[in-house]
């Protein structure tokens, strides 16, 4: 048993190898100047979780292979493990080798677009010559030639179908134990997130996080992680299209608009709250009792009464109102490690205006990209579960809100420079709600009404310190939640959302009754600072008279366009109109369509 279980370690360790050794020579041949040895052995050791998943894949039929061998002679399947082998390593070569090369010419690592590219293989390699080509062949070959060598020295040094098969129930026990391991190891451990592209980012410098992320691995994740349903989303041309849409935008000549700051650079604390609903909301019709803190602070601050959530989860949710970007109905980009890296966001902006930025989230930040998108965004300091000990780690999630949000207030005590940007994803009022404290019968109120009180005693010891006289909080939350029950996915009251401005930055409480949606806050703060959002698609400053007041949001199979007096949602599963009425609703209906085809465009184009 020993020496199979030998076998199958020196296997997987060999292919473990071959993805470390690859990341120096990337750093190697895309050479840059400022990155020296510790920055090398910083992206082996972020990849190396990656290379670990990675290598487990390459393992699992081996292993299968060695366990059948227990009982079953014959030396067919040692040749089978063999043509295995080589087919499986010479697959990965081409994949690193191509990689290295194309990532000169594309800026990313090779993703399912490639496919794309080469439906048309003629165009595809224009851009590299036939030295290039004939280059890659011949160090394609060579290396696979070299490794399978290698292999066949230190690893298949003796035929498996040769091993002994005395005692095969406790062997096959340990070979059980072992699929168990392999298991976690490809899931990426035993917390909440499976392996992601994400998890290999780790610093401000895009290179180097590049440069941590496993091209197999990155290109198997793509392939199986891109929309299954492929819908297009063509419903006129594009002229037409673009015509409508541009009917939405804010009118860049205007420039009146009402400045609800007293500064243009106020210290900023972006608060999210996770799965807020209007529907708990007092002053916005919702049950009276659920959030007693943020009733009273809606009195406080400028209160934005209709506003819209985007989508219906944390990652599409994030981009909407960081990045401007609402997502595509069953393609949100956060699944999209490549387009990460060209969205803007509101952090990204500040970051230029001299900004010190953090951000902290009490759960696993490597969760569907989320680490990724944070860094793309600018942020450098990110706390998560792992600045958190074991013991504060209280719920499936990680840290809950009474934790965390001591741990966001000690950060501002200890903040030195100024201005600075704060995120805070909050957590416990995710599924399964698992609290402390008990005061609703109702799982999803009694988690909403345990945030809020630990929000309010965090804002209440907030006012108490210097910083905030020039700080602007931002209350927000991520998404809503389908409360009551009945409620369905296509009904617009779903995606109704709280916003709260709060602090000594404002000039003066009032409420705002213009409608809008997540994705219009980066261009309207911006504004509100004099800082330029002509980056932002999607985003327009909805305080201008001028602008267009109307809302998209999008769930799995649809989509809705929403203005003053109209509403309308589209079914895509189903290809028709669900729900369509007010004085224009045709009018409607056409510039949804619009949004959602310049949306994919967007997409396409990233």
């Amino acid at each position: 048993m020993k020496q199979r279980i030998l076998f199958i370690l020196k296997y997987y360790l060999f292919f473990v190898a071959v993805f470390v050794f690859q990341k120096p020579v990337f750093m190697l041949y895309h050479h840059k100047p400022e990155v020296g040895i510790g920055d090398a052995l910083a992206v082996i050791w972020s990849g190396l979780a990656m290379d670990m998943t990675t290598a487990g894949y390459m393992t699992i039929l081996p292993l299968l292979f060695v366990w059948i061998a227990m009982w079953v002679r014959g030396g067919w399947i040692n040749k089978l493990l063999r043509i295995y082998s080589g087919t499986i390593l010479s697959l990965i070569v081409l994949i690193l080798v191509s990689d290295i090369i194309l990532f000169e010419y594309w800026g990313s690592h090779i993703d399912n677009t490639a496919l794309f590219y080469l439906r048309s293989p003629v165009d595809a390699a224009a851009s590299v010559s036939y030295g290039l080509i004939f280059a890659e062949i011949f160090m394609v070959t060579l290396i696979s030639i070299i490794l399978s060598i290698l292999l066949r020295k230190f690893v298949f040094k003796h035929s498996v179908s040769s091993l002994s098969n005395l005692n095969k129930v406790k062997q096959s026990i340990g070979f059980l134990l072992l699929t168990v391991v392999l298991a976690i190891t490809i899931r990426g451990g035993i917390g909440v997130s499976t392996m992601n592209v994400g998890r290999a980012y780790f610093s401000g410098n895009m290179f180097l996080n590049q440069s941590a992320i496993n091209p197999a691995f990155n290109l198997f994740y793509s392939l199986t992680h891109q929309d299954k349903e492929d819908i297009h989303y063509n419903f006129m041309n594009d002229k037409e299209a673009n015509v409508a849409f541009n009917t939405l935008k804010e009118d860049s000549t205007d420039t009146e608009f009402p400045h609800l700051l007293n500064t243009t650079r106020p210290n900023i604390i972006l608060i999210v709250l996770e799965s807020f609903s209007a529907k708990i909301i007092a002053p916005l019709g919702g049950l009276p009792d659920v959030t007693p803190n943020i009733n009273r602070l809606s009195n406080e601050g400028i209160f934005f009464t209709n506003f819209k959530a985007n989508s219906f989860r944390t990652d599409r949710g994030l981009i909407s109102l960081l990045s401007g970007t609402p997502s595509l109905p069953t393609t949100p980009l956060m699944k999209f490690p490549s387009k990460l890296n060209h969205l803007p966001s509101i952090s990204g902006s500040l970051k230029q205006q001299g900004y010190d930025l953090s951000m902290l989230y009490g759960g696993d930040i490597n969760f569907a990209n989320m680490r990724q998108y944070f860094v793309c965004s600018g942020f450098e300091n990110i706390a998560s579960e792992e600045n958190f000990s074991i013991t504060d780690r209280l719920t499936k999630w990680g840290a809950p809100d009474h934790i965390t949000f001591p741990y966001l207030f000690k950060s501002i005590c200890n903040q030195q420079k100024q201005p600075f940007m704060k995120m805070f994803l909050t957590l416990s009022s995710h599924e399964p709600f698992d609290v402390p404290t008990r005061k609703f019968n109702e799982p999803y109120l009694n988690a909403t009404h345990y945030t809020d009180s630990c929000l309010g005693h965090f804002i209440d010891q907030l006012k108490k310190l210097p910083v905030w006289k020039n700080t602007l909080v931002i209350l927000i939350p991520d998404h809503s939640v389908l409360f009551p029950k009945t409620m369905q996915n296509q009904d617009p009251e779903r995606y109704q959302i709280p916003m709260l401005w709060l602090g000594g930055a404002i000039r003066q409480p009032m409420k705002i009754d213009t409608l809008a949606a997540q994705s219009d806050l980066a261009a309207t703060l911006l504004a509100q600072m004099d800082v330029s959002a002509k980056v932002f698609t999607f985003s327009r400053n909805f305080l201008k008279k001028s602008t267009p007041k109307c809302a998209f949001f999008s769930y799995i199979y649809g989509f809705g366009f929403l203005s003053k007096d109209n509403a309308f949602v589209y079914d895509c599963g189903a290809n028709q109109t669900i729900l369509k009425k007010g004085l224009n609703a045709s009018e409607n209906e056409k510039k949804g369509k619009a949004y959602i085809q310049t949306l994919l465009k967007d997409f396409n184009e990233r």
